[in-house]
């Protein structure tokens, strides 16, 4: 999902359980808020979200622990 230009996190992506890696590092006008964690505990078979800087510098608390090693910040 690369290079989409997201602004949010799709809640949609809520039903995709089975992903193991979410890939959104060129997507640099994403900003994920507090509610985006419902959002990303249904994916339960998430291991790795990619994020550009500019989104990780600015994860609310909740969902940096929650992601913890899950975080990749690729430039």
């Amino acid at each position: 999902m690369r290079s989409n230009r997201f602004a949010r996190l799709p809640p949609s992506l809520s039903s995709a359980t089975a992903l193991r890696r979410l890939l959104l590092a060129r997507n640099p006008q994403l900003q994920l808020a507090p509610e985006d964690l419902a959002v990303l505990q249904c994916m339960s078979g998430l291991t790795e979200l990619q994020l550009p800087p500019s989104t990780a510098e600015s994860i609310p608390a909740p969902l940096r622990e929650w992601l913890g090693t899950r975080l990749h910040v690729v430039a």
